[in-house]
């Protein structure tokens, strides 16, 4: 995918992964539309926490990801 090969998706990659080993991922909702349905999970680190929504295509692959909050 293009846009996961931009500099500034590889900086942002970059700069979350400073951030140490992720500790824990929990579904935490689900977002549903007409066209497709997207999951909110949270992701702990030791010095953060983000909440990432993810939707995936047809086949089970993710077909969309998003850092929708960080704390």
């Amino acid at each position: 995918v293009e846009e996961l090969a931009s500099q500034r998706a590889k900086d942002t990659n970059t700069r979350i992964a400073s951030f140490g080993a992720v500790k824990e991922i929990a579904l935490v909702g689900v977002d549903q539309t007409a066209d497709k349905t997207s999951y909110l999970y949270r992701v702990g680190t030791p010095s953060r926490i983000f909440l990432w929504r993810v939707a995936f295509d047809a086949s089970g692959k993710v077909g969309e990801m998003n850092l929708d909050e960080e704390e």
